[in-house]
């Protein structure tokens, strides 16, 4: 159990040099600095994260909230490079960023994810976004296909 918090925190760590946040882990609070290299951290945590799975799903939402610049880093980098289930962890975790965005009142952030997964093009994410997002779904999936919000008028 040890090890797998510890794998987690570093996880965490690496999430927090894109971001150039403090994130609490259960190993203690990490304080880094901010680095410009998101395409590296979203590389090594899709590489940490083989089989994608919960640890893959709440980087991505911790990463997406810290810092809203990683968001299309890592829709790119999952579609170019990631499997199923690392697509479907992605899906999960950019739901449970664009539900706590909500929460948070920043509907900007949570329109920008839904309509980042709805032309991703990856049916896996799209329907764990569309799982984890619940009751914080909008327009931009709904409208994948490209017609307008609203009615025929």
């Amino acid at each position: 159990m040890v090890s797998k918090l510890r794998q987690y925190s570093y996880g965490l760590a690496a999430l927090a040099l894109a971001a150039g946040a403090v994130i609490t882990t259960p190993m203690g609070s990490v304080a880094v600095a901010q680095t410009q290299d998101l395409n590296q951290t979203v590389a090594a945590l899709l590489a940490s994260n083989p089989n994608g799975g919960d640890q893959l799903a709440q980087a991505v939402h911790d990463l997406v909230l810290a810092n809203s610049a990683a968001l299309n880093v890592i829709v790119a980098a999952v579609k170019a490079n990631g499997n199923d289930a690392q697509q479907s962890a992605v899906g999960q975790g950019l739901g449970m960023a664009a539900q706590d965005a909500v929460k948070a009142n920043n509907q900007q952030l949570a329109v920008a994810i839904q309509a980042a997964v709805a032309a991703s093009g990856m049916p896996l994410a799209v329907a764990s976004f569309t799982t984890a997002a619940g009751d914080a779904t909008i327009a931009a999936i709904s409208n994948a296909g490209g017609q307008q919000a609203g009615g025929t008028g």
